[in-house]
Formats: C-alpha cells, sequence, structure tokens
C-alpha cells in the first residue's frame, strides 16, 4: 500500500481510507451496511493486512455503534502501544495522554501538536506535557510498535538482500 502525506502534517496515512459507516447497522444507516462485530474484525484485519492505516469513521454512524466495532477490532494491536505507553508514563511520572503527545512531538516534521480540552484538568494535563522529554530508545519502542508493515515489493528486496 502506497502512502501520502495528510495534508503538512508530516503524517502519512494509506492511499486508501478504510470507512466503517458499514459497521453496526442501526436507525438510518441500516440501509448502508449491518456488519456486526466478528465480520468488522475479519475486515479491520484485513484492511490492515493490506497496509491501510486510515480509518474513517463517526459517532453518527450507527448511533456510535462503528467506533465501538472498529475500536474492538483495532484493539489487540492498539494494545500492545498503550501497554508501552503506559511503561514510559511510569518512567517518567506521566499520564498517557502526556506521553502520546510527547512522543508525537519527537517525530520530525511535527512542529506543534494542536490540544483540546473539555474542562481545566485535561488541560492542565496537556500542558505538562511540555514538562519532560520522551527518551529516543522510547520513542523507537513505539515507532517499533505503530509502524505498518513495509508494503511489497519493499520488503521482498528487504528479505532477498539479505541473503547476499
Amino acid at each position: 500500500m502506497k502512502t501520502r502525506f495528510l495534508g503538512n502534517t508530516g503524517v502519512r496515512v494509506s492511499e486508501l481510507c478504510f470507512g466503517a459507516m458499514t459497521f453496526g447497522g442501526k436507525s438510518y444507516f441500516a440501509n448502508i451496511g449491518q456488519v456486526q462485530e466478528k465480520e468488522a474484525d475479519e475486515l479491520v484485519n484485513m484492511a490492515v493486512d493490506g497496509g491501510i492505516n486510515f480509518f474513517d469513521t463517526a459517532d453518527v454512524y450507527s448511533e456510535g455503534l462503528s467506533e465501538q466495532l472498529l475500536g474492538k477490532a483495532l484493539g489487540p494491536r492498539r494494545n500492545n502501544i498503550v501497554d508501552e505507553l503506559e511503561k514510559i508514563t511510569r518512567n517518567h511520572d506521566a499520564t498517557i495522554t502526556q506521553a502520546a503527545l510527547n512522543y508525537l512531538l519527537r517525530k520530525p516534521g511535527v512542529t506543534s501538536v494542536i490540544i483540546g480540552a473539555r474542562n481545566k484538568e485535561q488541560l492542565a494535563d496537556n500542558l505538562m506535557t511540555a514538562e519532560w522529554e520522551i527518551a529516543a530508545e522510547e520513542v523507537a519502542r513505539l515507532d517499533a510498535l505503530s509502524t505498518p508493515p513495509r508494503a511489497y515489493p519493499y520488503w521482498t528486496l528487504e528479505r532477498t538482500s539479505q541473503d547476499r
């Protein structure tokens, strides 16, 4: 799967974005699709294995059920990243939000990360991100967990060049 930059963000996303509008099948969206959990898991795994790292969903799709099904389908992959973020938080006496924001700030091409807050406590937590810096080896571990698989033919070229 080829990737492209998402606007000027520096974030690379797959050329194809997987839409989850068909997940759930509630209310108006029953006419669009009625994909339930087992099939949603299969479709999402197939999409990720095919190189997709860009998903579209909205809380109005099937009254939020679409987002829930997508989250569950991505869960096993996501849990490894959350586990690593939890380790990082213990090393820095920080929160998962701070670790995730700090990680983004260490990525090449990222000048600033937009934060938002629904209350003072959340804003205070987000602001603490700037008070510490994630270590290079922690960034490397998160990179290893979140890097999408190499697309064909690149993985083949890498594998065959090791034999020479």
